[in-house]
């Protein structure tokens, strides 16, 4: 069986990758870690990341959310 498509992780916006352990529960598989399942999402983090008014940055730099790493800035577009 191939792995399935990666998710998204619904509070930081972080790539998931399928994991032999989440074969069962993939399907209910939201968060990348227990600290984003911890702090959640709210409606107006869905509404700017959905309506790209803001951007992750690091180090000045515009980052991919999937891929950043320690501190994030997130500021407007």
């Amino acid at each position: 069986m191939a792995n399935p498509e990666p998710k998204t992780c619904a509070s930081c916006g972080r790539r998931i990758e399928w994991r032999k352990k989440w074969e069962r529960d993939w399907e209910s598989v939201r968060y990348c870690s227990t600290a984003c399942r911890r702090h959640g999402v709210d409606d107006a983090d869905q509404r700017l990341v959905a309506a790209s008014e803001v951007v992750v940055t690091q180090g000045g730099h515009v980052v991919d959310p999937s891929t950043a790493r320690d501190a994030i800035r997130i500021r407007r577009t």
